[in-house]
């Protein structure tokens, strides 16, 4: 599958249990409201991220020490280093595994005018965190080989839905009633954030041990309208509490793309890295694009070429 494949929020209801749905009859006979909480989870198809952004690596430049010469006192008293020092290009890859499966959570109002129709008024929220760690060698402050950091990089996609819909039920037994539902969803807040973390645990210069650096990409886009075809049992414990199971294939009605993107750091200019290939970056449109896996820091050394080496994040 290419890296460039659309992510598509067709969200993949997996589970949705309904816990404590209690239902309380109005003066009307078969009139009634209900009240559901839900627990679940989504299973997207987030290709762009798992094949795409979090198989990025971090490239770049950096000024590495060949020999150290110390300083020395020139003709006109100025003092001059003396210290051998290249720059080299360099790669650190963090790439974090595919873990489908989010996290939701909702409650939902329905109205009930008769037995076999209800009215579904719902609010609720879904996220996935995906993370990975591991230990390589980064260069800072002009040393490389021995710099060895243990990296953590975690990413994470998020939303709050508001939802509209009907529910009909096709089978109504004394205990276990089996139904369909078709809702509108407006998906809103719809944000993503990824942290990249490296702690130096082995380096030459005893003042970087449990020293720090931060790499935090953020990024957000607007409402996105979609639509919910679902099925699902439900198991009368009482009257007015039942347990139910449901299940539901969420689309999307346009592509949308992660904007507002904001990249923040901690490196410091005397580190002497430059970090020209970030994983993930605003490109010249402002929305959020990944590098390409195999993309060189020599490829990125001309600013106004280094989109062609990114893709876009496209949502659907």
């Amino acid at each position: 599958m290419p890296v460039t494949k659309r992510l598509r929020l067709p969200w993949l209801l997996v589970m949705g249990i309904c816990l404590l749905q209690f239902q309380q009859l109005a003066v009307a006979e078969g009139d009634r409201w209900g009240f559901s909480l839900i627990l679940g989870g989504h299973l997207p198809d987030i290709s762009p991220l798992d094949q795409g952004l979090y198989q990025s690596p971090l490239v770049g430049d950096a000024t590495v020490l060949l020999r150290e010469g110390g300083q020395t006192t020139g003709g006109d008293t100025q003092i001059v280093d003396t210290n051998d020092a290249e720059i080299i290009p360099f790669r650190y890859d963090n790439q974090i595994k595919a873990e489908r499966i989010g996290n939701s959570g909702a409650f939902e109002l329905a109205w009930h005018p008769n037995e076999r129709h209800a009215l579904i008024f719902g609010f609720g929220s879904w996220e996935k965190t995906s993370l990975n760690v591991t230990s390589g060698n980064l260069p800072l402050q002009q040393f490389f080989v021995k710099n060895v950091v243990d990296s953590e990089r975690r990413g994470r996609i998020s939303y709050t839905e508001y939802t509209f819909g009907w529910r009909y039920d096709f089978f109504r037994g004394k205990r276990i009633h089996a139904y369909s539902r078709v809702s509108l969803h407006e998906l809103f807040d719809i944000d993503y954030r990824e942290d990249y973390v490296y702690r130096f645990t082995e380096t030459p210069i005893p003042d970087l041990l449990g020293v720090r650096r931060d790499l935090v990409t953020t990024a957000q886009t607007a409402a996105l309208f979609s639509a919910q075809l679902g099925m699902g049992v439900e198991w009368m414990i009482r009257d007015w509490l039942s347990l139910g199971l449901e299940a539901g294939y969420l689309l999307s009605e346009r592509d949308i793309q992660l904007r507002d993107v904001k990249v923040f750091n901690d490196f410091a200019d005397n580190d002497q890295i430059d970090r020209s290939g970030l994983p993930g970056r605003p490109q010249t449109n402002g929305r959020l694009g990944y590098l390409l896996p195999n993309t060189t820091s020599e490829q990125l050394r001309d600013p106004d070429l280094r989109d062609n080496f990114y893709r876009q994040i496209n949502l659907r």
